[in-house]
């Protein structure tokens, strides 16, 4: 997701879960724009995924979701 995270920043993207380390492109844009990245292993991240309480679509409409299908 690095390559598509300083674009959804600029779109309103306030969170996002993760599982890896994020590179320095996405650490400079997080400082740049509010927002906040959960961090956690394969293990907890569906746990914080089920404590989301609410989604609004910022991008990629035509793909049904915020973000672009690997």
């Amino acid at each position: 997701m690095d390559p598509y995270t300083p674009f959804l920043l600029e779109k309103g993207l306030r969170g996002m879960i993760g599982k890896g380390k994020e590179g320095i492109e996405v650490l400079e844009a997080a400082q740049e724009k509010p927002g906040c990245i959960f961090r956690s292993d394969r293990r907890n991240c569906g746990t914080l995924a089920r404590s989301v309480m609410s989604v609004e679509k910022v991008a990629y409409e035509d793909l049904g979701g915020i973000c672009p299908k690997a």
